[in-house]
């Protein structure tokens, strides 16, 4: 099999007709009408056909054979250069019916966003910027007008110390333009994407507080990727900084252009987490977790026989399906899918899931509770609200087992760092590195021990329980080639039991690197006591050469002739 520009495997060709003329690929019925439109590069006298020639002829001449190879090496650079405006061009003549080329999203299609998710970690050596953030943004100043709760921070102190709630609202934001009523909201400038936004803390383990912000989008915001998806994409020359620039077809530019667009709502929810209330993840710029819920019209998440149309559809959204299916009996109707960075590049999945299904199957499966969260006026505001509890419980679980992947990645860059910095820390770098032990420190041995506890926690008993299961065609798979059946997993307990084993992982290395890089810092201590000892001696030495040289000037300038004794007094003096 080999791989086409699309990046998708081909098919095996036909035993019967692999000798003779070159067959029509399946995949690409149109490709000789596209040849026979735009021929290929130097097959003509077209604009950047004339330097492609005169490039392609430089470089297998016989002169051109014995140039340097980083020579030869340009010329083909450049002749591949000019062939990409052959591309392009052959890229705009394409068939608009031929999949492998254009984003085909069914015109009864549709899809909407009606939350996202995001979560934010506070240990122990981030705790005092969630109590700032709490004092400055003052979102329980409604709350407390109407006498509803006590203060945030006092909420807030009690639970860290273990006497307070295990949950609480820390307040809702609504946008000014928001025609939601809510009398203990906070209006605010928000972006036209958001309708209003809930922000709940837990208190996770006696160590780690956790808030979640729920994002309500406005309709221009629920409807903003539909646009792009069944917008038309033209195919694109795409510069780029520092590399060869790129020919994207109508798919291509399809796929790319609705992925930025999901991208787009994701940046915007994580900017305003990170100004408004920022912890380890903003503070370390790593990427926030987030999930965000997707509702489609017509297709069926378990439906894994769709055409080359419908995958492409899907994929544009940043949704591949995975042999495996995520569910939960508390959330009917929706399938929870990973983010792939490396098979949906525009949208740079980090820490993003995806809770997503068709709307009629959920709407069905939760039955008349919506009308309890107002399905009768808004079902996809019911949607998200049935959703809301359990799903922002379960993010949170996932933001423990993100952040701990997080600090993982710091263990190994403060690791990879101790020897290039081995014997150059002056006083500044000392000053870091002593934070640095302090918060890692605290928090990793504050995290092993919360973790390894026994007991069942808020989020134990709040959050979604999903199950993964292989997919029902692979199953059928299994029986038919006789397997044993791959029994189900519930990912909670799954999820739980990694925890704690990173959480000792990062404690034993927290242990080991805390005493080498104490000795590599106490070295280089040494080194720089030893290099100012060195640069005292060279003060001494050169305010010894002024005195002299003051000394001879001053002798040489008097008049007088002066007794031994008298020169001798008239030095010391000087001295």
């Amino acid at each position: 099999m080999t791989a086409s520009k699309d990046g998708l495997e081909d098919p095996p060709l036909d035993p019967d007709v692999t000798e003779g003329p070159t067959p029509k690929l399946p995949f690409s019925p149109n490709l000789d009408e596209a040849y026979k439109l735009v021929p290929g590069v130097g097959e003509a006298w077209r604009w950047y056909d004339i330097p492609y020639r005169f490039l392609i002829r430089a470089a297998r001449s016989r002169i051109g054979r014995k140039l340097p190879r980083k020579i030869r090496e340009q010329l083909g650079f450049a002749a591949h250069f000019f062939s990409l405006f052959n591309d392009y061009q052959r890229a705009k003549t394409w068939n608009r019916s031929d999949p492998s080329h254009n984003l085909l999203v069914p015109p009864s299609e549709a899809v909407c966003v009606p939350s996202i998710w995001v979560a934010e970690c506070f240990p122990p050596s981030e705790s005092h910027y969630l109590a700032a953030a709490t004092a400055k943004n003052d979102w329980d100043r409604p709350r407390r007008r109407y006498g509803i709760r006590e203060a945030n921070r006092s909420m807030l102190d009690q639970s860290r110390r273990g006497s307070g709630w295990i949950w609480f609202g820390l307040g809702t934001i609504a946008n000014e333009t928001s025609a939601s009523i809510e009398p203990d909201a906070q209006r605010m400038p928000l972006p036209r994407e958001f309708d209003k936004i809930d922000l709940v803390a837990f208190q996770a383990s006696r160590s780690m507080t956790i808030v979640t912000a729920t994002f309500h989008l406005s309709r221009e915001g629920q409807f903003s990727v539909d646009r792009i998806w069944h917008a038309e994409h033209k195919p694109r020359f795409k510069w780029r900084r520092r590399a060869m620039p790129e020919v994207q077809s109508r798919l291509w530019h399809g796929l790319d252009q609705t992925q930025s667009s999901r991208r787009r709502l994701h940046d915007l929810a994580r900017e305003w987490m990170a100004s408004n209330c920022a912890g380890a993840f903003a503070h370390t710029q790593t990427s926030q977790p987030l999930l965000d819920l997707l509702l489609v019209e017509k297709l069926d998440p378990a439906n894994r026989a769709l055409t080359r149309e419908h995958h492409d559809a899907l994929r544009a959204l940043g949704i591949i399906h995975s042999p495996y299916e995520v569910t939960s009996s508390q959330l009917p109707g929706l399938f929870l899918e990973a983010t792939r960075e490396d098979l949906v590049p525009a949208l740079k999945g980090k820490n993003v899931r995806t809770l997503w299904g068709q709307r009629d199957q959920v709407r069905s499966g939760m039955g008349k509770v919506l009308y309890a969260y107002g399905g009768q006026w808004d079902e996809l505001a019911a949607i998200a609200g049935f959703c809301d509890d359990s799903v922002r419980a379960y993010l949170a679980s996932l933001a423990i087992s993100d952040y701990l992947q997080m600090k993982h990645e710091q263990q190994a860059s403060l690791r990879d760092s101790a020897r290039k910095g081995q014997g150059k820390y002056r006083r500044k770098d000392l000053e870091k590195l002593r934070s640095t032990f302090l918060a890692t420190s605290l928090d990793a041995s504050s995290i092993a021990r919360d973790l390894t506890e026994n007991g069942e926690s808020i989020l134990d008993r709040e959050a979604a329980i999903f199950v993964r299961r292989l997919a029902p065609d692979l199953v059928a798979l299994e029986q038919k080639d006789g397997l044993p059946p791959t029994e189900p997993i519930n990912v909670n307990e799954e999820l739980k039991r990694q925890q704690v084993a990173s959480a000792r992982e990062i404690a034993a290395a927290d242990a080991d690197y805390r005493n080498i890089l104490a000795t590599v810092s106490a070295l280089g201590s040494s080194i720089d006591a030893f290099k100012l000892q060195r640069y005292a001696v060279y003060v001494a030495l050169v305010s010894l050469f002024v005195a002299v040289v003051t000394l001879v000037v001053t002798m040489l300038g008097q008049q007088t002739t002066n007794k031994l004794w008298d020169l001798v007094q008239s030095w010391w003096a000087l001295l």
